[in-house]
């Protein structure tokens, strides 16, 4: 399992393995266009965080929210609410969640930590178990963050967790409204 975790996010972070995984694919930054796929790049520029969220120029009437630009990325990483699944959350939240932030240093602007409670219909359970949203600059920011650490962040999954993450990486339109 730890080495399909390792696997998957080397494919969506374009994240370069020290060495090819046991089924004989190397993966490294090459690898979306090896297999077809369009490669995750960034068309976010670096700014300050009071310049992330900016209205457009609207004549000094601020434009409508809904209307905002934004440089800034999430990454979200979200476990599955399965039977018999284990999750620690108090170990996710007091000690993985911050060796990840240590490890990203100033990559991470900040990140959340959410808990699973309900799904949408009365009654049904959570979609996810639990997640986290890592918040970033850009892709590229992430990754030079991400990347000399991922063994060490990825070595972690198993002292809280038996479940394989999904990952997504999303431009933030709005941070807060």
């Amino acid at each position: 399992m730890a080495k399909l975790t390792v696997v998957l996010l080397a494919v969506l972070l374009a994240v370069p393995l020290a060495a090819p995984p046991a089924h004989g694919l190397a993966l490294g930054r090459d690898f979306a266009a090896d297999v077809g796929l369009p490669a995750i790049r960034s068309s976010l520029t670096s700014q300050q965080h009071s310049d992330r969220i900016a209205p457009p120029d609207a004549g000094g009437l601020g434009g409508h929210p809904t209307t905002w630009r934004t440089v800034m990325i999430k990454v979200s990483v979200m476990y599955a609410n399965t039977p018999g699944a284990r999750f620690d959350h108090e170990y996710y939240r007091d000690m993985h969640m911050p060796l990840v932030k240590k490890r990203l240093g100033d990559a991470c602007l900040y990140y959340t930590v959410d808990k699973g409670l309900a799904g949408g219909a009365p009654g049904a359970p959570a979609t996810y178990v639990g997640m986290c949203h890592i918040f970033c600059d850009s892709v590229e920011s992430f990754q030079a963050g991400f990347g000399p650490h991922a063994k060490e962040i990825m070595a972690d999954i198993p002292n809280y967790t038996d479940l394989t993450p999904v990952i997504q990486i999303s431009e933030v339109v709005v941070e807060r409204a």
